[in-house]
């Protein structure tokens, strides 16, 4: 059974071409874009990974996503990532401008 990813990411183009990439190795990816989709969306729904875009709010979005669930996190940074940024309960960090490859190996 393949791997289900939910992607947030505030970039749609961004967000699309990653669940691309990740479709085309057999995972089944979905993508949602604000705060308040992502935690109604992992309620509804049995995730095997969060891919998460780096952001002001995401370390409070983390640790919701903690307290109802145990998934795991890979956090995607800019290149400027800061301490809030690296901070974050991620299980796993990834620049965002990381290549397709990178990110398959990641996952």
């Amino acid at each position: 059974m393949p791997y289900k990813i939910l992607i947030a990411e505030e970039n749609r183009e961004m967000a699309r071409a990653r669940k691309k990439c990740l479709e085309e190795h057999a995972f089944l990816v979905e993508f949602a874009i604000r705060g308040a989709d992502i935690l109604a969306v992992l309620s509804a729904n049995d995730y095997d990974l969060l891919i998460l875009e780096a952001n002001p709010y995401c370390q409070q979005l983390c640790r919701k996503i903690r307290k109802k669930r145990s998934i795991p996190i890979l956090l995607l940074v800019g290149p400027e990532a800061n301490d809030m940024q690296t901070g974050v309960e991620a299980d796993a960090v990834v620049l965002q401008s990381c290549t397709s490859e990178e990110l398959v190996a990641q996952v």
